[in-house]
């Protein structure tokens, strides 16, 4: 089914090609070609164009929604930084009038990530695995998801 995902499969469609497929299969088989055979290969056939259907309505909406939010990640990943380049701008500005407030020095300098990539490195830090493996998975990530209803891919 998902390597027919962009094609749209429907009833009408399935029928034309369950119809097409067995009228050559009785021109080129001829009286060899039993009611029976027609039968089993026509079951065969609903079946798979009802499995492609299916598969199509039940799992679009999952695959768009998963391109729109990578999508969406990607964008705030972007608008994040800059975001954050104007924050530090002004933390930066604020800091220097706290420190002519007071002369106490600065404790703790906490950087919290900005970005699905620096998310996934923070993640994997704190779950404590191979950050080799994990930056082979981050890698292949964008092209997982991007195609992930290419059927061409």
């Amino acid at each position: 089914g998902f390597q027919h995902f962009d094609i749209d499969v429907t009833p009408l469609r399935g029928d034309i090609f369950r119809e097409a497929i067995l009228e050559v299969l009785d021109m080129e088989l001829g009286s060899r070609f039993t009611t029976r055979a027609r039968m089993a290969i026509g079951a065969i056939l609903n079946y798979l164009i009802g499995a492609n259907i299916f598969v199509r309505r039940e799992y679009a909406g999952r695959i768009h929604l998963l391109q729109d939010s990578w999508n969406m990640a990607n964008q705030q990943a972007l608008s994040a930084v800059e975001m954050a380049e104007q924050e530090d701008t002004l933390f930066e500005d604020s800091e220097r009038l706290d420190e002519k407030r007071t002369a106490s020095p600065k404790t703790t300098d906490v950087q919290v990530p900005t970005s699905f990539t620096e998310m996934f490195h923070f993640n994997a830090a704190v779950m404590g695995f191979n950050s080799d493996w994990m930056d082979s998975v981050l890698y292949s990530l964008n092209d997982l998801v991007a195609n992930a209803a290419a059927s061409y891919r």
